[in-house]
């Protein structure tokens, strides 16, 4: 006869640990769950992957519109940042999601930094009140509304789920602003240099990185395992022409070193694999008609191959604008490294390097913060392509635009940096506290 306790009357729930997804299996199947086709996204996965992909890539979109629609560009840029920044506070504010990434070492160092940063603010723009090189306002809403609550949002930690259909929306965003680039500036070709010269808002800096964020989105899917051959293998490829293509005709030079970065990672991480052999042999192939190929592309003027020669000359590089605006800003530093000197540089503008930039605005503290960020986010991003090959295009885009923010752009208005490094933080210590949560049980 049983006993009146058993079974018990309510038995105790079963916990199931937040990564179910990641490390759960089906009897008679070897791989986890997320590596098979998932459910159908909701509509709230869909806006959510919408924001997110609009806060990094959406300017670039956006700013082809004016183009298009014959309007004038700052009501639609204006009309972007402030849409991305009310969507940033609704995500801040609505989205239940657990807040452990806010207690890593990477949050910390974000958020002293920008204490820092925003101390010099308003030391600079209004007790000192001094002349800027851009209004006064701006400083605010592009630090502010562009880059810190953006970032805020991307220390959020994504379900499994989520990192799909972001992927999905991420290579709409990339293939149509190659495309609009090429439909509205390659008529235009000879007068412009013969560079795909973007637009007022969007300089071909900014668009060669375009470029090799989807080429680089198209080699990271030529790259998994077992990828079937009609829907992925030939759309990715096709996708990374795509982007190579947008690089090689906006003709600057820093997309081209983000790109070698790129491969060189991703054959150091992918070196067993058979399939690497192919794409090196592409790459091999690749680099020795690069020469003739950019040649004949960019003839009519903006040659990338004469921009990457120009550097050959020592006097050139003493000479080159970028490498006069490090000096001051390094000079600038030594008179002040425990405080720094300024926002801008006293002579006018930015140095054009976020790292150097961080020295001269909030001396040697935060100039350090920054420099930790950048090689804790390249550790981080390492570890990310060994653990989650899903994940491999995040941690390549940090590295990406890690090398755009050591050549162009300043620290206010950096967003993909600052956004990146929020998302490989995340993504990080999300899978880590997975794999603690395997392990005890």
């Amino acid at each position: 006869m049983r006993s009146a306790t058993f079974p018990p009357a309510h038995p105790a729930p079963v916990a199931i640990p937040d990564n179910w997804l990641r490390t759960a299996r089906v009897p008679g199947r070897s791989e986890p769950a997320y590596a098979r086709r998932s459910a159908v996204p909701s509509p709230g996965d869909w806006l959510l992957a919408l924001y997110y992909t609009a806060a990094l890539f959406g300017f670039g979109l956006v700013s082809f519109m004016p183009s298009m629609l014959g309007t004038q560009s700052r009501p639609i840029s204006i009309g972007y940042h402030v849409l991305i920044l009310v969507a940033g506070l609704t995500v801040l504010l609505t989205r239940p999601t657990p807040f452990r990434a806010r207690r890593s070492l990477g949050f910390a160092a974000f958020a002293v930094f920008w204490i820092l940063y925003s101390a010099r603010m308003i030391n600079d723009l209004l007790i000192r009140d001094m002349v800027m090189a851009r209004p006064k306002e701006m400083y605010w809403t592009m630090a502010f509304g562009v880059c810190v609550i953006p970032a805020l949002t991307f220390f959020e930690t994504l379900k499994p789920d989520e990192y799909a259909t972001q992927l999905r929306v991420v290579w709409i965003f990339l293939i149509l602003t190659c495309v609009a680039a090429i439909v509205v500036d390659l008529p235009h070709l000879t007068s412009r240099d013969g560079r795909l010269a973007g637009n007022d808002t969007f300089n071909p800096i900014d668009l060669g990185h375009i470029g090799v964020s989807l080429a680089v989105l198209g080699i990271c899917a030529l790259v998994r395992k077992k990828a079937p051959l009609l829907r992925n293998v030939i759309p990715s490829a096709l996708a990374a022409l795509l982007g190579l293509a947008v690089m090689l005709l906006a003709g600057s030079r820093s997309p081209l070193v983000a790109l070698i970065v790129s491969l060189c990672v991703i054959v150091a991480t992918h070196i067993k694999q058979r399939r690497i052999v192919l794409i090196v042999a592409i790459i091999l192939v690749g680099i020795a008609l690069l020469p003739y190929a950019v040649d004949n592309l960019t003839s009519a003027g903006g040659s990338l191959v004469g921009r990457v020669n120009y550097l050959q000359s020592r006097s050139n590089v003493q000479s080159d604008i970028r490498s006069t605006l490090w000096g001051y800003a390094w000079q600038h530093f030594l008179e002040r490294p425990v405080f720094g000197t300024s926002i801008d540089l006293p002579e006018g503008g930015y140095p054009h390097n976020i790292l150097l930039e961080a020295f001269l605005s909030t001396g040697a503290a935060g100039g350090g913060l920054v420099l930790f960020m950048m090689v804790h986010g390249l550790i981080r991003s390492y570890w990310l392509i060994r653990q989650d090959e899903r994940r491999m295009w995040l941690a390549l885009f940090y590295m990406q635009y890690l090398v755009l923010g050591l050549f162009s752009g300043a620290l206010y208005d950096n967003w993909m940096f600052w956004c990146l490094y929020a998302a490989v933080i995340s993504s990080t210590e999300s899978l880590k506290r997975g794999r603690r949560g395997v392990r005890r049980r």
